[in-house]
Formats: C-alpha cells, structure tokens, sequence
C-alpha cells in the first residue's frame, strides 16, 4: 500500500512522508483510530483507480492550501471553523502541517490586530 500511495503521489507532484510514518497512518486506518484526510483519499482513490467517494471518503480539494495558508479570521466563526480544521488535522497527525515551519509573520499579525482591532460589535 505504501508503494501505492508513494506512485500516487509522485504522479500528483507530491512527496509521502518516510515509510515508517506511512505504514503507521494506514496501520491507524485499518485499526479504526483514523480515517484518511482529503490528501490520503485523493492518494487511495489514485492508487484503487476509483473516486475517494466510492471508498467512503470525502475530497477536499485545495483544502491542503488552504489549511497551510491559514490567516487571522475576520470572524468568530472562522476563528473556530480554523481552528477546529486545524486541530482535526493535528490529532490525526496530518503530515504536511506538522512539517510546515511555523510563520513569524503571522504571529506578528495575530498579536497586532488582537492588539489594534476595534472591539467587535455585539451580536
């Protein structure tokens, strides 16, 4: 399975952790503890030949990016919507998240606006 996924993902352009992290994260798949992200049910669907849906798994296409690039929320509800992603992603120990090297500027931004924002209005 893991020279599967490994195929899959050379041919999206896309590079799979070391063996031992993969056959740990499918070992956790058939064993119940998690389920396949978007980026590992795209990889399953490439590698069975069929859509990530026929295998009972949901596509997020550009969800990657978009949880990578994750910014300072406009509202309360994206607040939590990203940070609920953001934790699911941790708990099931999403490879490129833990790999991606934590942004500077970003804290300098959270911290300003949380500093210079104008109080929210009430709802």
């Amino acid at each position: 399975m893991v020279r599967e996924l490994r195929q899959a993902a050379a041919q999206r352009g896309q590079v799979l952790p070391a063996d031992d992290s993969a056959k740990r994260r499918i070992a956790s798949w058939e064993n119940g503890h998690s389920t396949p992200d978007g980026f590992y049910g795209t990889l399953l669907g490439d590698a069975f030949q069929v859509a990530p849906a026929v295998l009972g798994l949901a596509q997020d296409p550009g969800g990657d990016a978009e949880l990578l690039d994750a910014g300072y929320p406009d509202s309360p509800d994206t607040a939590i919507s990203t940070v609920d992603r953001l934790w699911a992603a941790d708990l099931n120990q999403y490879e490129p998240l833990l790999q991606t090297e934590p942004s500077e500027p970003a804290w300098n931004e959270a911290s300003l606006r949380w500093l210079v924002a104008p109080e929210p209005s009430t709802r």
